[in-house]
């Protein structure tokens, strides 16, 4: 036996050092993973060959063979082959990677050190080695079973053992292919396109969030990238969430209330009151005469009010195209007053219509009365529309819509002028005795109603929980002017009943009346809102509005500074008529400006 194994030895240590030297002696089939090591033992006796017994474990082990059973035979030496290197094991296969089977050999050779060798190092799932025959692990020895080393050696060629009989070579094994992996259940299929949902397998994490288990998704929430991560979010305030659930919500209907900070361009008016530092009448181009009241403007120009918006679309799918929406403003009815008292000349001036003369209206004159003289103004504004809306493009974060509808305006205000006055007087000229209360009013209300037609551009753009809305439009139609205009006296002798006449000063029979008539007007609008969600439903805002209004009448514009002297009661009954009807209503056009500020709440559902 000793013989055989001898013989078989020479033949492959031969063979390795010629003709084969540049490649290992023995090689496995191309498509099997069994690696066959061959490890040499030392010459002398010769056992028999033992099954090395290698546990799969996560560090390789180190196979020992035991003692040689006898000397064996000298042979001429053969020249010194070349070292040659374990093989690499193969590269893992991804689906279901069989154990990796490592077979390994022995054949005796002359007394040497025994190498010590070690499996190359592989991946847990393929250190698994095949169990051999019974009979190879019968006669190795408990204390010469493989030990663990640090790691992997190359086995150079051993030289040619002597001639003895051994044993058989053990026949590698056949490893069978790897099973075909299992086929997905039936209720998972392939998506025909990225926009279909995966139904979720067993054991499959699946998102809680809207489209979030699409294909190529995997059912996993996006990753936040540290240049989108803050702080609020590092504490359990998610800035993001708010906008997620929005997109999530159907928001068909929406109500907005806003807090408006408006202001508004003053009415102008002419020069109403005088007075004259030389003790003079205050007539207009004589010497020491000062302005009191006018020219200028007058009037209130701050508002507070409020605005309610509402709308919604027609279709309740999650991206309708149809929708309308209308709207109510009022700024609330504010006034101002200015009041001229305590001065020895108050005089109201105007032009004669005889002869174009200046001349005065006395309200205080040493010797002659004393008294005060009060303006009021006061203004309010109110409108609403109504329009529908159509969807241009709808993105992730931003819509764009036009919409056309009707729109109305109103705009009502009134100039009053107002004298106190006290005779005090004694010279017989003067048609009143002394202590005779005189009072004198002058009305002048304006009413301009707007109708038309409106087109407009909306667009809102979000970015997280912040938002921009821009809102313009553009109405064209007419305007309803309506001038009232007013004026008498009241005037009460001592142990008299007082009397009334009709006509003040600047409002007379010529001009006391109802005028009216339409004209042509414009009314563009532009709203700019930066909005912030609170709640997934719930926007609060910030915005600016600006509003024009083309051809309105004002009550200050109103007013015909030349008079028919003869034509005002109590004022000079020696002066003959003119044959002019002065004052007119003049209809005298203007424009409006309003603009300002709003604070708004919306909500959406």
């Amino acid at each position: 036996m000793n013989r055989v194994r001898t013989t078989a030895l020479t033949a492959l240590g031969f063979l390795g050092t010629t003709a084969w030297a540049e490649e290992p002696v023995w090689k496995a089939a191309p498509h099997t993973p069994e690696v066959i090591v061959v490890v040499p033992r030392p010459a002398g006796n010769a056992q028999p060959l033992p099954k090395p017994t290698v546990t799969a474990t996560p560090q390789p082990e180190v196979l020992d063979w035991g003692k040689p059973q006898g000397p064996p035979k000298a042979l001429p030496e053969p020249a010194p082959a070349k070292p040659v290197a374990v093989p690499a094991p193969p590269a893992p296969v991804p689906q279901a990677p069989p154990p990796f089977p490592v077979i390994i050999s022995d054949f005796s050779q002359p007394a040497a050190p025994a190498p010590m060798v070690a499996a190359p190092q592989h991946p847990p799932e393929f250190r698994a080695v095949r169990p051999m025959p019974a009979d190879l692990d019968a006669d190795v020895p408990p204390a010469r079973k493989a030990q663990p080393v640090e790691k992997p050696m190359a086995v150079p060629v051993p030289k040619p053992p002597a001639k003895e009989e051994s044993k058989p070579l053990p026949v590698p094994m056949e490893v069978p292919p790897p099973a075909a992996p299992a086929p997905l259940p039936p209720t998972v299929a392939t998506p025909p396109n990225a926009d279909c949902e995966l139904e979720p397998v067993p054991g499959m994490f699946t998102s809680p969030y809207p489209n979030a288990n699409r294909h190529g998704v995997y059912g996993s929430p996006g990753v936040q990238l540290s240049r989108d991560y803050a702080f609020r979010d590092g504490i359990g305030l998610d800035m993001e969430k708010p906008a997620r659930e929005a997109a999530a919500i159907n928001e068909r209907w929406f109500v907005q209330t806003e807090f408006l900070m408006w202001w508004m361009n003053p009415a102008r008016i002419p020069t109403l009151a005088t007075t004259n530092t030389l003790g003079q009448p205050g007539i207009l181009g004589n010497p020491g005469t000062q302005n009191l009241i006018g020219p200028g403007t007058i009037g209130p120009t701050f508002f507070n009010g409020f605005r309610v918006r509402a709308g919604g679309w027609l279709e309740s799918d999650c991206d309708p195209i149809h929708g309308f929406d209308g709207s109510y403003f009022f700024l609330g009815q504010r006034g101002t007053n200015q009041t001229v008292s305590g001065l020895p000349v108050i005089s109201r001036p105007f032009t004669a219509a005889g002869n174009g003369a200046q001349a005065i209206e006395v309200v205080a004159q040493p010797g002659i009365s004393v008294g005060r003289f009060v303006v009021s103004a006061d203004s309010s504004l109110w409108g609403a529309d109504l329009n529908y809306k159509q969807v241009i493009c709808r993105e992730c974060d931003r819509t764009r819509a036009w919409f056309a509808g009707y729109r109305t305006l109103t705009l009502q205000e009134s100039l009053v002028m107002e004298e106190f006055i006290t005779s005090t007087g004694t010279s017989p000229p003067l048609p009143n005795p002394p202590g005779t209360q005189i009072y004198v009013q002058d009305s002048f209300v304006t009413q301009n109603t707007f109708h038309g037609g409106q087109l407009g551009y909306a667009l809102n753009q979000r970015r997280g929980r912040w938002d921009v809305d821009l809102r313009a439009s553009a109405a064209v139609g007419f305007t309803n002017q309506t001038v009232t205009i007013n004026g008498f006296q009241l005037v009460t002798r001592p142990g008299q009943a007082t009397q009334t006449f009709q006509g003040g000063l600047l409002a007379i029979g010529s001009n006391i009346g109802v005028h009216s008539q339409n004209r042509f007007a414009v009314v563009p609008e532009a709203t700019v809102n930066l909005g912030y969600a609170v709640l997934p439903n719930l926007r609060a805002y910030v915005g600016y509005n600006f509003l024009y209004w083309s051809n309105v009448v004002r009550p200050g514009d109103q007013i015909d500074p030349v008079l028919d002297v003869a034509s005002v009661p109590n004022l000079n009954p020696n002066v003959p008529p003119s044959g002019q009807a002065r004052p007119a209503p003049t209809f005298t056009q203007a424009g409006l400006f309003v603009q300002g500020v709003q604070l708004g709440l919306e909500w959406r559902w």
